[in-house]
Protein backbone atom coordinates (compact mmCIF):
# COMPACT_ATOMS: atom_id res chain seq x y z
CA UNK A 1 0.00 0.00 0.00
CA UNK A 2 2.51 2.36 0.64
CA UNK A 3 4.60 1.85 -2.17
CA UNK A 4 1.39 2.23 -3.92
CA UNK A 5 1.25 5.41 -2.98
CA UNK A 6 4.46 6.20 -3.14
CA UNK A 7 4.46 5.67 -7.34
CA UNK A 8 1.14 7.61 -7.30
CA UNK A 9 2.70 10.60 -6.03
CA UNK A 10 5.87 10.15 -8.07
CA UNK A 11 3.52 9.75 -11.47
CA UNK A 12 0.95 13.12 -9.83
CA UNK A 13 4.22 15.26 -9.65
CA UNK A 14 6.31 14.18 -12.91
CA UNK A 15 3.48 13.95 -15.35
CA UNK A 16 0.95 16.73 -13.88
CA UNK A 17 2.79 19.67 -16.28
CA UNK A 18 2.96 17.33 -19.12
CA UNK A 19 -0.95 16.93 -18.97
CA UNK A 20 -1.71 20.21 -18.54
CA UNK A 21 0.61 21.18 -21.42
CA UNK A 22 -1.24 18.00 -23.42
CA UNK A 23 -4.74 19.42 -22.37
CA UNK A 24 -3.90 22.89 -23.21
CA UNK A 25 -3.03 21.82 -26.36
CA UNK A 26 -6.10 19.58 -26.98
CA UNK A 27 -8.35 22.51 -26.06
CA UNK A 28 -6.82 25.04 -28.59
CA UNK A 29 -7.21 22.81 -31.43
CA UNK A 30 -11.06 22.00 -30.49
CA UNK A 31 -11.39 25.60 -30.52
CA UNK A 32 -9.80 26.01 -33.83
CA UNK A 33 -11.93 23.03 -35.45
CA UNK A 34 -14.68 24.83 -33.73
CA UNK A 35 -14.29 27.71 -35.40
CA UNK A 36 -13.76 25.61 -38.96
CA UNK A 37 -16.85 24.13 -38.71
CA UNK A 38 -18.92 27.25 -38.04
CA UNK A 39 -16.94 28.76 -41.08
CA UNK A 40 -17.74 25.51 -42.93
CA UNK A 41 -21.52 25.08 -41.88
CA UNK A 42 -22.09 28.78 -43.03
CA UNK A 43 -20.99 28.29 -46.25
CA UNK A 44 -22.75 25.23 -46.53
CA UNK A 45 -25.92 26.89 -45.42
CA UNK A 46 -25.48 29.64 -47.56
CA UNK A 47 -24.25 26.91 -50.75
CA UNK A 48 -27.81 25.02 -49.86
CA UNK A 49 -29.73 28.44 -49.99
CA UNK A 50 -28.29 28.97 -53.26
CA UNK A 51 -28.83 25.66 -54.64
CA UNK A 52 -32.36 25.62 -53.11
CA UNK A 53 -33.15 28.93 -54.76
CA UNK A 54 -31.81 27.72 -58.35
CA UNK A 55 -33.17 24.32 -58.38
CA UNK A 56 -36.03 24.06 -55.78
CA UNK A 57 -39.50 24.78 -56.85
CA UNK A 58 -38.74 26.91 -59.47
CA UNK A 59 -38.20 26.11 -63.33
CA UNK A 60 -34.78 26.93 -64.83
CA UNK A 61 -33.20 27.01 -68.29
CA UNK A 62 -32.78 23.44 -68.73
CA UNK A 63 -35.27 21.63 -66.05
CA UNK A 64 -38.90 22.14 -66.18
CA UNK A 65 -40.77 22.23 -62.47
CA UNK A 66 -43.70 20.39 -63.24
CA UNK A 67 -46.84 19.52 -61.41
CA UNK A 68 -49.75 16.60 -60.93
CA UNK A 69 -51.73 18.69 -63.52
CA UNK A 70 -48.56 19.51 -65.94
CA UNK A 71 -46.83 16.24 -65.65
CA UNK A 72 -48.68 14.03 -68.59
CA UNK A 73 -48.67 17.14 -70.85
CA UNK A 74 -45.27 17.50 -70.86
CA UNK A 75 -44.48 13.76 -71.26
CA UNK A 76 -46.86 13.70 -73.89
CA UNK A 77 -45.77 16.31 -75.29
CA UNK A 78 -42.08 15.96 -76.29
CA UNK A 79 -40.16 12.50 -78.04
CA UNK A 80 -37.55 12.08 -75.20
CA UNK A 81 -38.28 13.12 -71.23
CA UNK A 82 -36.60 12.83 -68.46
CA UNK A 83 -38.34 13.53 -65.19
CA UNK A 84 -36.46 14.01 -61.71
CA UNK A 85 -38.46 12.62 -59.11
CA UNK A 86 -37.34 13.97 -55.62
CA UNK A 87 -38.37 16.03 -52.24
CA UNK A 88 -36.22 19.48 -52.39
CA UNK A 89 -35.60 18.84 -48.48
CA UNK A 90 -34.46 15.77 -48.42
CA UNK A 91 -30.71 15.42 -48.27
CA UNK A 92 -30.17 12.58 -51.14
CA UNK A 93 -32.31 15.22 -53.34
CA UNK A 94 -30.37 17.68 -52.42
CA UNK A 95 -27.21 15.88 -53.53
CA UNK A 96 -28.93 14.93 -56.83
CA UNK A 97 -29.92 18.46 -57.72
CA UNK A 98 -27.19 20.27 -59.33
CA UNK A 99 -26.06 17.06 -60.71
CA UNK A 100 -29.25 16.67 -62.67
CA UNK A 101 -28.67 20.17 -63.87
CA UNK A 102 -25.55 19.92 -65.06
CA UNK A 103 -26.35 16.83 -66.53
CA UNK A 104 -29.01 17.83 -68.33
CA UNK A 105 -27.28 20.62 -70.47
CA UNK A 106 -25.42 17.55 -72.06
CA UNK A 107 -28.61 16.13 -73.79
CA UNK A 108 -30.81 19.22 -75.74
CA UNK A 109 -32.62 16.30 -77.10
CA UNK A 110 -34.24 15.44 -73.79
CA UNK A 111 -36.49 17.50 -72.22
CA UNK A 112 -35.73 17.15 -68.04
CA UNK A 113 -38.60 17.79 -66.00
CA UNK A 114 -38.57 17.51 -62.13
CA UNK A 115 -41.66 16.90 -60.06
CA UNK A 116 -41.81 17.04 -55.83
CA UNK A 117 -42.97 13.69 -54.55
CA UNK A 118 -44.18 15.39 -51.05
CA UNK A 119 -46.23 18.15 -53.31
CA UNK A 120 -48.03 15.82 -55.75
CA UNK A 121 -48.10 12.92 -54.33
CA UNK A 122 -50.64 11.14 -56.21
CA UNK A 123 -48.90 12.15 -59.31
CA UNK A 124 -45.92 10.40 -57.61
CA UNK A 125 -47.70 7.57 -57.18
CA UNK A 126 -49.19 7.04 -60.58
CA UNK A 127 -45.26 6.22 -61.15
CA UNK A 128 -45.27 3.28 -59.00
CA UNK A 129 -42.32 4.80 -57.18
CA UNK A 130 -40.28 3.21 -54.12
CA UNK A 131 -37.32 5.46 -53.80
CA UNK A 132 -36.61 9.16 -54.29
CA UNK A 133 -35.00 10.75 -55.81
CA UNK A 134 -35.52 8.58 -58.89
CA UNK A 135 -35.44 9.57 -62.55
CA UNK A 136 -37.44 8.07 -65.15
CA UNK A 137 -37.35 8.48 -69.16
CA UNK A 138 -39.86 8.46 -71.45
CA UNK A 139 -39.74 7.40 -75.28
CA UNK A 140 -42.58 8.60 -77.22
CA UNK A 141 -44.90 8.93 -73.54
CA UNK A 142 -43.73 5.66 -72.23
CA UNK A 143 -41.15 4.79 -69.82
CA UNK A 144 -38.15 2.88 -70.91
CA UNK A 145 -35.95 2.84 -67.89
CA UNK A 146 -35.71 4.19 -64.51
CA UNK A 147 -32.80 4.89 -62.55
CA UNK A 148 -32.87 5.51 -58.53
CA UNK A 149 -31.01 5.82 -55.50
CA UNK A 150 -30.42 2.43 -53.92
CA UNK A 151 -30.47 2.20 -50.06
CA UNK A 152 -28.58 -0.92 -48.79
CA UNK A 153 -25.06 -1.63 -46.80
CA UNK A 154 -23.60 -0.76 -50.35
CA UNK A 155 -25.38 2.58 -51.34
CA UNK A 156 -25.19 3.70 -55.17
CA UNK A 157 -25.58 8.01 -55.18
CA UNK A 158 -25.79 10.07 -58.03
CA UNK A 159 -22.60 10.65 -59.82
CA UNK A 160 -22.15 12.86 -62.99
CA UNK A 161 -20.86 10.06 -64.25
CA UNK A 162 -23.59 7.35 -63.80
CA UNK A 163 -25.92 9.82 -64.94
CA UNK A 164 -24.48 10.65 -68.38
CA UNK A 165 -24.32 6.68 -69.04
CA UNK A 166 -27.97 6.23 -67.96
CA UNK A 167 -29.00 8.84 -70.27
CA UNK A 168 -26.34 8.15 -73.32
CA UNK A 169 -27.47 4.27 -73.23
CA UNK A 170 -31.12 5.64 -73.58
CA UNK A 171 -30.89 8.10 -76.12
CA UNK A 172 -28.48 6.00 -78.20
CA UNK A 173 -30.24 4.13 -81.66
CA UNK A 174 -31.59 1.03 -80.64
CA UNK A 175 -30.63 -1.33 -83.75
CA UNK A 176 -27.69 -2.51 -85.25
CA UNK A 177 -27.62 -2.96 -88.70
CA UNK A 178 -25.53 -6.18 -89.78
CA UNK A 179 -23.50 -5.49 -93.32
CA UNK A 180 -21.73 -8.89 -93.49
CA UNK A 181 -22.13 -12.79 -92.51
CA UNK A 182 -18.93 -12.24 -89.91
CA UNK A 183 -21.31 -9.43 -88.74
CA UNK A 184 -23.94 -11.31 -88.15
CA UNK A 185 -21.77 -14.69 -86.22
CA UNK A 186 -20.85 -12.27 -84.19
CA UNK A 187 -23.62 -10.19 -83.09
CA UNK A 188 -25.52 -13.71 -82.19
CA UNK A 189 -22.64 -15.40 -80.17
CA UNK A 190 -21.39 -11.91 -78.22
CA UNK A 191 -24.20 -10.96 -76.82
CA UNK A 192 -25.99 -12.25 -73.47
CA UNK A 193 -29.35 -11.51 -74.87
CA UNK A 194 -29.83 -10.56 -78.97
CA UNK A 195 -33.13 -10.03 -81.21
CA UNK A 196 -32.65 -9.90 -84.98
CA UNK A 197 -34.77 -9.33 -87.54
CA UNK A 198 -34.56 -10.97 -90.49
CA UNK A 199 -36.17 -8.66 -93.76
CA UNK A 200 -36.03 -8.31 -97.16
CA UNK A 201 -36.60 -4.30 -96.48
CA UNK A 202 -33.86 -2.33 -97.94
CA UNK A 203 -34.77 1.00 -99.15
CA UNK A 204 -34.08 4.72 -97.76
CA UNK A 205 -36.95 4.50 -95.49
CA UNK A 206 -35.74 1.43 -93.82
CA UNK A 207 -32.61 2.12 -93.77
CA UNK A 208 -33.38 5.42 -91.53
CA UNK A 209 -35.85 3.45 -89.08
CA UNK A 210 -32.58 1.95 -87.49
CA UNK A 211 -30.49 4.56 -86.80
CA UNK A 212 -33.61 6.70 -84.49
CA UNK A 213 -35.36 5.74 -81.82
CA UNK A 214 -38.68 4.93 -83.07
CA UNK A 215 -42.48 4.17 -81.50
CA UNK A 216 -45.47 3.29 -83.82
CA UNK A 217 -48.46 1.09 -83.51
CA UNK A 218 -49.23 1.19 -86.89
CA UNK A 219 -47.55 -2.03 -86.81
CA UNK A 220 -45.80 -3.21 -89.97
CA UNK A 221 -43.09 -5.36 -88.65
CA UNK A 222 -40.31 -3.88 -89.49
CA UNK A 223 -41.95 -0.81 -87.25
CA UNK A 224 -42.89 -2.99 -84.38
CA UNK A 225 -39.46 -4.40 -84.09
CA UNK A 226 -38.03 -0.92 -84.21
CA UNK A 227 -40.22 0.31 -81.16
CA UNK A 228 -39.50 -3.07 -79.38
CA UNK A 229 -35.97 -2.05 -79.27
CA UNK A 230 -36.64 1.53 -78.14
CA UNK A 231 -38.06 0.26 -75.44
CA UNK A 232 -36.36 -2.60 -74.17
CA UNK A 233 -33.02 -1.53 -75.32
CA UNK A 234 -31.71 -1.86 -71.78
CA UNK A 235 -32.73 -5.65 -71.60
CA UNK A 236 -30.70 -6.94 -75.12
CA UNK A 237 -29.29 -5.92 -77.81
CA UNK A 238 -31.50 -5.71 -81.48
CA UNK A 239 -29.61 -6.24 -85.36
CA UNK A 240 -31.34 -6.08 -88.51
CA UNK A 241 -30.75 -8.66 -91.18
CA UNK A 242 -31.70 -6.33 -94.57
CA UNK A 243 -31.38 -6.99 -98.50
CA UNK A 244 -29.02 -9.34 -99.67
CA UNK A 245 -27.90 -10.53 -96.55
CA UNK A 246 -31.00 -11.19 -95.84
CA UNK A 247 -30.95 -13.91 -98.66
CA UNK A 248 -27.30 -15.29 -98.79
CA UNK A 249 -27.00 -18.89 -96.98
CA UNK A 250 -25.41 -17.28 -93.98
CA UNK A 251 -28.52 -16.05 -93.09
CA UNK A 252 -30.36 -19.37 -94.37
CA UNK A 253 -28.38 -21.38 -91.96
CA UNK A 254 -29.36 -18.79 -89.13
CA UNK A 255 -32.91 -19.03 -89.80
CA UNK A 256 -32.73 -23.16 -90.14
CA UNK A 257 -30.94 -23.30 -86.80
CA UNK A 258 -33.91 -21.68 -84.98
CA UNK A 259 -36.73 -23.38 -87.67
CA UNK A 260 -37.56 -21.24 -90.03
CA UNK A 261 -37.72 -21.58 -93.51
CA UNK A 262 -35.55 -18.97 -95.58
CA UNK A 263 -38.60 -18.15 -97.53
CA UNK A 264 -40.37 -16.92 -94.20
CA UNK A 265 -39.41 -13.52 -94.08
CA UNK A 266 -39.43 -11.18 -92.44
CA UNK A 267 -39.02 -13.29 -88.91
CA UNK A 268 -37.70 -13.07 -85.84
CA UNK A 269 -35.03 -14.75 -83.66
CA UNK A 270 -34.07 -14.76 -80.28
CA UNK A 271 -30.39 -15.57 -79.04
CA UNK A 272 -29.35 -16.57 -75.60
CA UNK A 273 -25.87 -17.03 -74.17
CA UNK A 274 -26.41 -17.06 -70.20
CA UNK A 275 -23.17 -18.18 -68.01
CA UNK A 276 -20.77 -19.17 -71.18
CA UNK A 277 -23.88 -21.59 -72.50
CA UNK A 278 -25.35 -21.28 -75.81
CA UNK A 279 -29.28 -22.09 -75.87
CA UNK A 280 -31.07 -22.94 -78.92
CA UNK A 281 -32.12 -19.71 -81.02
CA UNK A 282 -36.16 -19.27 -80.58
CA UNK A 283 -37.64 -17.97 -83.52
CA UNK A 284 -40.70 -16.01 -82.13
CA UNK A 285 -44.22 -17.14 -83.87
CA UNK A 286 -45.85 -15.29 -87.02
CA UNK A 287 -48.96 -14.54 -85.17
CA UNK A 288 -46.25 -12.46 -82.60
CA UNK A 289 -44.46 -9.91 -84.27
CA UNK A 290 -46.69 -7.12 -83.77
CA UNK A 291 -46.13 -4.79 -80.84
CA UNK A 292 -47.27 -5.68 -78.10
CA UNK A 293 -47.25 -9.47 -78.70
CA UNK A 294 -43.56 -8.90 -79.64
CA UNK A 295 -42.77 -7.66 -76.77
CA UNK A 296 -44.68 -9.25 -74.55
CA UNK A 297 -42.59 -12.54 -76.04
CA UNK A 298 -39.45 -11.18 -75.43
CA UNK A 299 -39.64 -9.58 -72.23
CA UNK A 300 -41.01 -13.21 -71.05
CA UNK A 301 -38.27 -15.66 -73.21
CA UNK A 302 -35.75 -13.41 -73.00
CA UNK A 303 -34.26 -13.24 -69.88
CA UNK A 304 -32.28 -15.34 -68.29
CA UNK A 305 -34.05 -18.37 -66.37
CA UNK A 306 -32.56 -17.21 -63.37
CA UNK A 307 -30.55 -13.91 -64.21
CA UNK A 308 -29.35 -10.75 -62.02
CA UNK A 309 -32.06 -8.35 -61.09
CA UNK A 310 -31.26 -4.52 -60.13
CA UNK A 311 -32.75 -1.08 -60.10
CA UNK A 312 -32.31 -0.72 -64.28
CA UNK A 313 -34.40 -3.93 -65.17
CA UNK A 314 -36.41 -4.61 -62.36
CA UNK A 315 -38.96 -2.19 -63.72
CA UNK A 316 -39.13 -4.91 -66.62
CA UNK A 317 -40.20 -8.01 -64.22
CA UNK A 318 -43.22 -5.36 -63.13
CA UNK A 319 -44.05 -4.83 -66.47
CA UNK A 320 -44.41 -8.88 -67.06
CA UNK A 321 -46.92 -8.79 -63.79
CA UNK A 322 -45.94 -12.26 -63.15
CA UNK A 323 -44.86 -13.25 -59.50
CA UNK A 324 -41.43 -12.95 -58.91
CA UNK A 325 -39.06 -15.60 -56.84
CA UNK A 326 -36.25 -13.27 -55.90
CA UNK A 327 -33.11 -15.42 -54.23
CA UNK A 328 -30.89 -12.77 -52.66
CA UNK A 329 -27.47 -14.10 -52.91
CA UNK A 330 -23.48 -13.15 -51.63
CA UNK A 331 -22.49 -12.66 -55.54
CA UNK A 332 -19.10 -13.19 -54.27
CA UNK A 333 -19.67 -16.67 -53.37
CA UNK A 334 -19.74 -18.12 -56.95
CA UNK A 335 -19.94 -21.96 -55.77
CA UNK A 336 -22.78 -21.31 -54.20
CA UNK A 337 -24.36 -18.91 -57.06
CA UNK A 338 -23.29 -21.97 -59.37
CA UNK A 339 -25.53 -24.22 -57.48
CA UNK A 340 -28.51 -22.21 -56.72
CA UNK A 341 -28.73 -22.34 -60.94
CA UNK A 342 -28.54 -25.68 -61.08
CA UNK A 343 -32.14 -26.02 -58.97
CA UNK A 344 -33.68 -22.13 -59.96
CA UNK A 345 -33.09 -22.59 -64.12
CA UNK A 346 -35.15 -25.70 -64.63
CA UNK A 347 -37.72 -24.27 -62.11
CA UNK A 348 -38.21 -21.11 -64.16
CA UNK A 349 -38.04 -22.91 -66.93
CA UNK A 350 -40.82 -24.85 -66.40
CA UNK A 351 -43.31 -22.42 -64.95
CA UNK A 352 -42.08 -19.62 -67.76
CA UNK A 353 -44.95 -17.66 -68.01
CA UNK A 354 -46.57 -18.24 -64.37
CA UNK A 355 -43.32 -16.92 -62.32
CA UNK A 356 -39.94 -14.66 -63.11
CA UNK A 357 -37.18 -16.05 -61.37
CA UNK A 358 -33.92 -14.18 -60.02
CA UNK A 359 -31.20 -13.13 -57.98
CA UNK A 360 -30.60 -10.06 -56.08
CA UNK A 361 -26.98 -8.90 -54.75
CA UNK A 362 -28.08 -9.14 -50.60
CA UNK A 363 -25.81 -6.93 -49.70
CA UNK A 364 -27.02 -4.02 -51.84
CA UNK A 365 -30.35 -5.08 -51.28
CA UNK A 366 -30.61 -5.88 -48.20
CA UNK A 367 -33.54 -2.71 -47.32
CA UNK A 368 -35.65 -5.03 -50.33
CA UNK A 369 -34.90 -8.19 -48.34
CA UNK A 370 -36.29 -6.35 -45.54
CA UNK A 371 -39.24 -5.40 -47.54
CA UNK A 372 -40.06 -8.91 -48.65
CA UNK A 373 -40.19 -10.04 -45.14
CA UNK A 374 -36.73 -11.34 -45.17
CA UNK A 375 -35.45 -10.76 -42.01
CA UNK A 376 -31.56 -12.90 -41.98
CA UNK A 377 -29.09 -11.77 -43.44
CA UNK A 378 -27.24 -15.11 -44.16
CA UNK A 379 -27.26 -15.59 -47.51
CA UNK A 380 -29.09 -17.07 -49.43
CA UNK A 381 -32.38 -16.39 -48.65
CA UNK A 382 -35.40 -16.73 -51.01
CA UNK A 383 -39.12 -14.74 -50.95
CA UNK A 384 -41.81 -14.08 -53.74
CA UNK A 385 -42.96 -11.11 -54.94
CA UNK A 386 -46.49 -10.13 -56.12
CA UNK A 387 -45.46 -7.68 -58.15
CA UNK A 388 -48.60 -5.46 -58.43
CA UNK A 389 -50.67 -6.30 -54.93
CA UNK A 390 -47.18 -6.32 -53.00
CA UNK A 391 -47.91 -9.34 -51.11
CA UNK A 392 -44.80 -11.11 -50.59
CA UNK A 393 -44.13 -14.58 -49.26
CA UNK A 394 -40.81 -14.90 -47.12
CA UNK A 395 -39.37 -18.83 -47.13
CA UNK A 396 -38.32 -20.13 -43.81
CA UNK A 397 -34.78 -18.44 -42.98
CA UNK A 398 -33.83 -22.62 -42.35
CA UNK A 399 -35.01 -23.58 -45.94
CA UNK A 400 -32.22 -25.41 -47.97
CA UNK A 401 -32.21 -23.69 -51.20
CA UNK A 402 -30.02 -26.07 -52.92
CA UNK A 403 -32.64 -28.13 -52.05
CA UNK A 404 -34.47 -28.48 -55.31
CA UNK A 405 -37.65 -30.33 -53.91
CA UNK A 406 -38.18 -28.23 -50.86
CA UNK A 407 -37.85 -24.95 -52.95
CA UNK A 408 -40.01 -26.70 -55.59
CA UNK A 409 -42.83 -27.48 -52.82
CA UNK A 410 -42.41 -23.68 -51.72
CA UNK A 411 -42.58 -22.16 -54.62
CA UNK A 412 -46.15 -24.32 -55.31
CA UNK A 413 -47.56 -23.49 -52.37
CA UNK A 414 -47.47 -19.72 -53.73
CA UNK A 415 -49.05 -20.38 -56.30
CA UNK A 416 -51.68 -22.55 -55.23
CA UNK A 417 -52.70 -19.80 -52.34
CA UNK A 418 -51.51 -22.29 -49.55
CA UNK A 419 -49.17 -19.94 -47.78
CA UNK A 420 -50.04 -17.04 -45.75
CA UNK A 421 -48.65 -13.52 -47.09
CA UNK A 422 -45.54 -12.69 -44.49
CA UNK A 423 -45.55 -9.69 -42.40
CA UNK A 424 -42.96 -7.41 -41.24
CA UNK A 425 -43.76 -6.42 -37.52
CA UNK A 426 -41.87 -5.65 -34.57
CA UNK A 427 -43.73 -7.26 -31.24
CA UNK A 428 -46.83 -6.52 -30.22
CA UNK A 429 -46.35 -3.39 -27.56
CA UNK A 430 -47.86 -3.59 -24.38
CA UNK A 431 -51.06 -1.41 -23.75
CA UNK A 432 -50.63 1.91 -22.39
CA UNK A 433 -54.04 2.85 -20.29
CA UNK A 434 -54.54 6.45 -21.11
CA UNK A 435 -52.16 7.03 -24.15
CA UNK A 436 -53.22 9.37 -26.69
CA UNK A 437 -51.17 7.42 -29.35
CA UNK A 438 -51.52 3.74 -30.34
CA UNK A 439 -48.24 2.48 -30.88
CA UNK A 440 -49.33 0.09 -33.94
CA UNK A 441 -47.07 -2.67 -35.67
CA UNK A 442 -47.66 -4.69 -38.50
CA UNK A 443 -49.45 -7.86 -36.97
CA UNK A 444 -52.29 -5.91 -35.40
CA UNK A 445 -52.54 -2.93 -37.81
CA UNK A 446 -55.21 -4.89 -39.55
CA UNK A 447 -57.16 -5.09 -36.41
CA UNK A 448 -56.77 -1.61 -35.72
CA UNK A 449 -57.32 0.57 -38.56
CA UNK A 450 -58.22 -2.01 -41.74
CA UNK A 451 -61.54 -4.43 -39.34
CA UNK A 452 -64.69 -3.81 -40.56
CA UNK A 453 -65.04 -3.79 -36.57
CA UNK A 454 -63.49 -0.23 -36.02
CA UNK A 455 -66.12 2.30 -35.18
CA UNK A 456 -64.07 5.32 -35.31
CA UNK A 457 -61.71 7.36 -37.81
CA UNK A 458 -57.78 6.45 -36.95
CA UNK A 459 -55.29 8.73 -38.05
CA UNK A 460 -51.73 6.82 -38.11
CA UNK A 461 -48.52 8.66 -38.57
CA UNK A 462 -46.08 6.59 -40.40
CA UNK A 463 -42.12 6.97 -39.19
CA UNK A 464 -38.76 6.22 -38.96
CA UNK A 465 -36.51 7.10 -36.40
CA UNK A 466 -33.43 7.85 -38.35
CA UNK A 467 -35.37 11.22 -39.80
CA UNK A 468 -34.59 13.83 -38.53
CA UNK A 469 -38.73 15.40 -39.86
CA UNK A 470 -39.99 12.67 -38.40
CA UNK A 471 -38.66 13.31 -34.89
CA UNK A 472 -39.56 16.71 -35.25
CA UNK A 473 -42.97 16.20 -35.76
CA UNK A 474 -43.83 13.27 -32.65
CA UNK A 475 -44.39 16.49 -30.63
CA UNK A 476 -46.85 18.28 -32.31
CA UNK A 477 -48.61 15.08 -33.40
CA UNK A 478 -48.65 14.06 -29.96
CA UNK A 479 -50.18 17.36 -28.93
CA UNK A 480 -53.07 16.90 -31.28
CA UNK A 481 -53.90 13.54 -30.06
CA UNK A 482 -54.03 14.62 -26.31
CA UNK A 483 -56.73 17.30 -27.33
CA UNK A 484 -59.05 14.28 -28.68
CA UNK A 485 -57.87 12.00 -26.22
CA UNK A 486 -61.85 11.85 -25.18
CA UNK A 487 -63.34 11.80 -28.56
CA UNK A 488 -64.67 8.62 -29.13
CA UNK A 489 -65.04 8.80 -32.89
CA UNK A 490 -61.32 9.45 -33.72
CA UNK A 491 -58.19 7.17 -32.67
CA UNK A 492 -54.84 8.63 -33.12
CA UNK A 493 -51.90 5.70 -33.54
CA UNK A 494 -47.92 5.76 -35.03
CA UNK A 495 -46.60 3.02 -37.00
CA UNK A 496 -42.50 2.34 -37.21
CA UNK A 497 -42.49 1.71 -41.05
CA UNK A 498 -38.51 0.92 -40.54
CA UNK A 499 -39.85 -1.99 -38.16
CA UNK A 500 -42.96 -2.61 -40.10
CA UNK A 501 -44.68 -3.48 -42.81
CA UNK A 502 -48.23 -3.29 -44.47
CA UNK A 503 -49.24 -4.14 -47.45
CA UNK A 504 -52.01 -1.65 -47.83
CA UNK A 505 -49.15 1.19 -47.18
CA UNK A 506 -46.13 -0.22 -49.30
CA UNK A 507 -48.99 -1.45 -52.71
CA UNK A 508 -51.01 1.75 -53.07
CA UNK A 509 -47.34 4.26 -52.69
CA UNK A 510 -49.33 5.97 -49.96
CA UNK A 511 -45.68 6.29 -48.25
CA UNK A 512 -43.44 8.81 -50.05
CA UNK A 513 -41.02 9.95 -47.21
CA UNK A 514 -41.21 9.99 -43.64
CA UNK A 515 -43.33 11.07 -41.85
CA UNK A 516 -46.92 10.68 -43.40
CA UNK A 517 -49.58 11.32 -42.10
CA UNK A 518 -52.98 9.14 -43.40
CA UNK A 519 -56.35 9.35 -42.62
CA UNK A 520 -58.42 6.33 -42.72
CA UNK A 521 -62.12 7.01 -43.06
CA UNK A 522 -64.31 4.20 -41.24
CA UNK A 523 -65.83 1.90 -42.47
CA UNK A 524 -64.13 3.16 -46.20
CA UNK A 525 -60.46 1.99 -46.39
CA UNK A 526 -60.39 3.42 -49.57
CA UNK A 527 -61.07 6.65 -48.76
CA UNK A 528 -57.73 7.12 -47.25
CA UNK A 529 -55.77 10.82 -47.10
CA UNK A 530 -52.57 11.52 -46.87
CA UNK A 531 -51.73 15.15 -44.93
CA UNK A 532 -50.23 17.57 -46.61
CA UNK A 533 -48.08 20.83 -44.83
CA UNK A 534 -47.02 23.81 -46.68
CA UNK A 535 -45.57 25.06 -43.03
CA UNK A 536 -43.00 23.60 -41.05
CA UNK A 537 -44.13 26.26 -38.16
CA UNK A 538 -47.83 25.13 -37.27
CA UNK A 539 -48.13 21.59 -37.65
CA UNK A 540 -49.68 20.42 -34.73
CA UNK A 541 -52.90 23.28 -35.97
CA UNK A 542 -52.61 21.81 -39.27
CA UNK A 543 -52.70 18.03 -38.40
CA UNK A 544 -55.83 19.38 -36.08
CA UNK A 545 -57.34 21.20 -39.17
CA UNK A 546 -56.82 18.08 -41.66
CA UNK A 547 -58.31 15.93 -39.03
CA UNK A 548 -61.91 17.89 -38.31
CA UNK A 549 -62.04 18.43 -42.01
CA UNK A 550 -62.46 14.76 -43.11
CA UNK A 551 -63.73 13.48 -39.95
CA UNK A 552 -66.64 11.29 -40.26
CA UNK A 553 -68.38 12.94 -37.29
CA UNK A 554 -68.66 16.61 -38.52
CA UNK A 555 -66.67 18.14 -35.43
CA UNK A 556 -66.17 21.00 -34.15
CA UNK A 557 -63.10 23.42 -34.33
CA UNK A 558 -64.03 24.96 -31.33
CA UNK A 559 -64.15 22.24 -29.52
CA UNK A 560 -60.53 21.26 -29.76
CA UNK A 561 -58.69 24.52 -29.05
CA UNK A 562 -54.46 23.61 -28.40
CA UNK A 563 -52.63 24.54 -25.73
CA UNK A 564 -52.56 28.80 -25.87
CA UNK A 565 -54.58 28.71 -28.68
CA UNK A 566 -57.92 30.45 -28.22
CA UNK A 567 -60.81 29.81 -30.90
CA UNK A 568 -64.13 31.41 -31.37
CA UNK A 569 -66.74 28.97 -29.44
CA UNK A 570 -69.67 26.70 -31.10
CA UNK A 571 -72.69 28.71 -31.78
CA UNK A 572 -75.46 27.13 -28.72
CA UNK A 573 -78.21 27.05 -31.05
CA UNK A 574 -77.61 23.76 -32.49
CA UNK A 575 -76.00 20.30 -31.32
CA UNK A 576 -72.25 20.32 -31.17
CA UNK A 577 -70.48 16.99 -32.52
CA UNK A 578 -73.69 15.18 -33.39
CA UNK A 579 -74.36 15.75 -29.85
CA UNK A 580 -77.91 15.89 -28.56
CA UNK A 581 -77.89 17.68 -25.95
CA UNK A 582 -77.20 20.93 -27.61
CA UNK A 583 -74.60 22.16 -24.94
CA UNK A 584 -71.44 23.80 -26.57
CA UNK A 585 -67.83 22.94 -26.73
CA UNK A 586 -66.01 24.98 -24.13
CA UNK A 587 -63.11 27.31 -25.66
CA UNK A 588 -59.60 26.31 -24.15
CA UNK A 589 -57.89 29.46 -23.63
CA UNK A 590 -54.55 30.63 -21.31
CA UNK A 591 -52.96 26.95 -21.72
CA UNK A 592 -55.42 25.18 -19.35
CA UNK A 593 -55.30 21.63 -19.58
CA UNK A 594 -58.70 20.09 -21.21
CA UNK A 595 -58.79 17.68 -18.34
CA UNK A 596 -59.18 20.36 -15.21
CA UNK A 597 -61.81 22.14 -17.65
Amino acid sequence: EYMGTLVFDRVVERALPQMMRVIACVAAVLAVAALTSAHESEAMAETAGKSADHSGDVSTEFVTMLTGQTIEAFISGHEMVAIHFCWERGANCKVALPIVEEVATDFPQVKFGRLCTVADRDAAAHFDLSHTPSLLFFFEGEEVSRMWDVYGDDREDYTYEKLRRFLGRNTAAPVTVLESADELSSFTVSAELAAVLFTHGDDDDAGALWRTLHHSHNATVSQAFAHVASMLRNEMRFGVVRGSLASSDAAAQALAAAGVAAASLPSVVLYKNHHGHTHEPLAVPPSALGVADLRAFLEVFSHAPFGSINHTNYVHFEAMGLPLAAVFVNEEDTVMLDALRGVFEPLARELRGRMSFGYFCGRTYSAFARTLGIESRRWPQLAVEEVHTHRHFAAPSNLRLTDAKKVRAFVQSVLDNKTEPSIRSAPLPSHTPGAAVTELVGANFATWVLSASVRADVVVMVYAPWSGQAKNSMEPFASVAKVFAREPTVVFAQLDFSKNDVTLLRGNKLVLGMPTILFFPRANISGVVAFEKDDDTHVAALVRDFVIKHSSAQLSAAKFALPGEELPPTDPAGPVNGGADGVPALSVTGGAAKEDL
